[in-house]
């Protein structure tokens, strides 16, 4: 084989995810500099993602598709009870989104789940809300009702500035740390994950289809934005990460060459999977780890931050220096004035 018809061969590749596939069968590296890369190992590449407008759309499985704008990922669950649709995207690509979903499938919207109170992926809540079908009448008629945690609600209601109409809010809230429901022949949990990005974060679980949806506790394209503000914490975090680790993901091990093992949908980057989770859950640790063990030096904040706790991740994770530092200093504030959280963290 020629080296232009093999270095085409490993460009191919790359653009997926597949490098690491490359290296196995023992093709070089394509030449330079290696570039920032959130490759994931899931088997599901997105070369296969079609898309409607500015929205991609990729088919994760015959029942559950991932939608992509600006960056933001959403998902729609669909079968003969009609859509579940897992956050809503930015306001500003709400009808687009909308488009999106319609491209998908032309059955009612039924539900619709907020991971979270941000505005990056709940913007087009009232929008999609409208274009929804209930199965019962409310005091909003069809509007389709909103799932979240009360947590995530009052931090919107709280929001300075900001004036919601109805049919953006949540209707349907819980406290508790599980909501079940049985739509479209599986059971969809909403898991709570307390004192992570916030403390109003849920996981959506759909168990036939084998999909976790994970909101903004994992974004394999950054480091963790924890925000101790409203309630998050790095404790937290890790505490969410293991639990989606130990409770919910599965890999694909013993028969590692047959296909089949949990897809998880991150709030930013590519579809991933258990081990993706692994190697994020890993850094996040490490680099807690290392703060902590600064903190215990007794060194200040200036002095974690030259020793570098980010090593080995920065090139990776940091969207810029600003927020590398910043994420040094969040774990460092959490760790020095909040309580250790109990539970399943590492």
């Amino acid at each position: 084989m020629s080296k232009n018809k093999l270095a085409a061969i490993v460009a191919m590749l790359a653009s997926y995810g597949g490098v690491q596939h490359a290296a196995a069968q023992g093709m070089p590296p394509p030449p330079g500099p290696p570039p920032k890369s959130y490759a994931s190992t899931a088997t599901v590449p997105a070369v296969y993602a079609r898309h409607v407008g500015p929205v991609s759309v990729l088919e994760v499985r015959p029942d559950v598709s991932m939608l992509t704008v600006d960056g933001v990922n959403l998902v729609v669950c669909l079968g003969d009870d009609g859509l579940v649709v897992i956050d809503t995207g930015p306001e500003a690509r709400a009808e687009e989104v909308l488009a999106a979903i319609r491209a998908v499938s032309d059955a009612p919207i039924r539900y619709l789940v907020n991971t979270s109170a941000a505005n990056s992926s709940n913007g087009g809540n009232e929008v999609i809300a409208k274009a929804g079908n209930a199965f019962s009448l409310g005091t909003l008629g069809t509007t389709a009702p909103i799932v979240a945690h009360q947590n995530a609600l009052l931090r919107m209601l709280a929001e300075p500035g900001q004036n919601h109409p109805a049919e953006a809010i949540p209707s349907e809230i819980f406290s508790r740390r599980v909501r079940s429901a049985r739509l479209n022949g599986q059971a969809i949990q909403a898991i709570w994950e307390p004192a992570a990005h916030t403390d109003g974060d849920i996981v959506v679980f759909m168990r036939r289809s084998d999909v976790i949806v994970t909101g903004a506790i994992f974004d394999p394209t950054a480091f963790p934005d924890i925000d101790l503000k409203h309630g998050g914490s790095i404790q937290g975090e890790i505490n969410a990460l293991n639990d989606i680790l130990n409770n919910m993901a599965v890999g694909s091990t013993p028969l590692v060459e047959q296909p089949g093992e949990t897809l998880i949908i991150p709030a930013r980057g590519p579809l991933s999977n258990k081990d993706d989770l692994v190697n994020y859950r890993d850094m996040v640790t490490i680099v807690r780890d290392r703060v902590q063990d600064g903190i215990s030096r007794r060194q200040g904040i200036a002095q974690i931050i030259a020793a570098d706790p980010l090593q080995g991740f920065r090139n990776r994770y940091a969207e810029s220096p600003q927020a590398a530092q910043r994420f040094i200093q969040t774990v460092y504030d959490s760790l020095r004035k909040q309580p250790k959280l109990l539970g399943s963290g590492t």
